[in-house]
């Protein structure tokens, strides 16, 4: 260890937040970490500030030392959060996360307000749909109107989600309870994170809109008709998605992602579903009106490159590629 680890008077704390900790507001208390692959003691105003070694990673632990009794308690300063790249997200070594893995900081702001609230999803190589014990954080929730952000996985509320990287369009409901009718909410992305070419689009299913929510913030009014599944978050790297993809006259959209299409029909549509192969033959067929619905990609195709054409009647029709896995 670090000869600066004595055994008397550590105390074991976590970050509570889902954003990196500057421990330089603490001038005088002794911080111990693990950090590049050992452990190494932060001294506020004193230890030269080199590599991030004053931030607590995202829901990181740490050890602070009460030099002779001095600290009856310790607080966390909301203001001493930072969106300083190259920490860690809840995993002690290195500086960075690895090659290849990349987190997006949802936030949601109460306008008039100080009250914020926050979750973070991650794609990387250890990430799976279902909940990870050691990777996933369960959501603790918050009282007295303070709203509540979250992700769900397995049953599980989650603060901090992790899914496997992104190597085609992704969909993920998105849940916000609120209290406290007329509020106005914002949501949006931390753009300190936001990896290069990703575009981010949050969905209001009771508003049947849509918005891309890497560039802009959307607002909205909590009323009682509010449900707490009325948004879905949608993430491409295709440039040639946009808002209008969405939101043109049709009205309807719709998702393949691991086996399935998620079909979004607002308006009760008649649709006509069908999937192609390359070749142009149509080898599925779906009529459905419902307002949304999962429908399973066959079993019996092959792995490959489709479309899957949909179709309203009249001329307006959408083409959506997928590769099957």
């Amino acid at each position: 260890g670090d000869p600066l680890a004595a055994t008397e008077g550590w105390n074991f704390l976590s970050n509570p937040w889902p954003a990196a900790y500057d421990l330089e507001g603490h001038p005088g208390v002794p911080f111990y970490q693990y950090r590049n692959g050992q452990y190494e003691t932060f001294l506020p105003g004193t230890t030269v500030i080199s590599n991030n070694n004053n931030l607590v990673p995202p829901m990181g632990g740490f050890w602070l030392q009460n030099v002779n009794n001095s600290l009856s308690s310790f607080t966390f300063n909301r203001n001493q959060r930072t969106s300083a790249i190259g920490t860690t997200l809840k995993r002690g070594g290195g500086n960075a996360t690895a090659p290849g893995e990349y987190y997006i900081r949802v936030q949601a702001f109460i306008s008039n307000s100080q009250i914020k609230e926050e979750t973070v999803i991650i794609f990387d190589t250890k990430g799976n749909d279902a909940y990870i014990y050691g990777e996933d954080a369960i959501k603790r929730k918050n009282d007295y109107g303070i709203p509540n952000m979250y992700t769900m996985a397995s049953g599980y509320d989650l603060a901090i989600q992790s899914l496997p990287l992104l190597d085609e369009n992704r969909r993920i409901p998105l849940y916000f309870d609120a209290s406290g009718a007329d509020a106005v909410v914002e949501i949006g992305l931390d753009h300190s994170y936001i990896k290069d070419g990703l575009r981010v689009f949050l969905e209001d299913k009771q508003l049947n809109t849509m918005e891309l929510i890497s560039e802009n913030n959307y607002s909205f009014v909590v009323n009682e008709f509010s449900q707490s599944d009325r948004f879905v978050l949608h993430f491409t790297f295709d440039q040639s998605v946009t808002v209008e993809s969405f939101n043109d006259i049709s009205s309807y959209n719709a998702w393949v992602y691991r086996d399935e299409i998620h079909l979004r029909n607002p308006n009760e549509q008649t649709l006509k579903l069908q999937i192609y192969d390359v070749a142009g033959r149509a080898l599925f067929t779906e009529v459905t009106a419902n307002s949304e619905q999962l429908i399973p990609v066959p079993s019996s195709l092959s792995s490959g490159v489709y479309l899957l054409r949909i179709s309203d009647g009249s001329r307006q029709m959408r083409t959506i590629k997928f590769v099957k896995p």
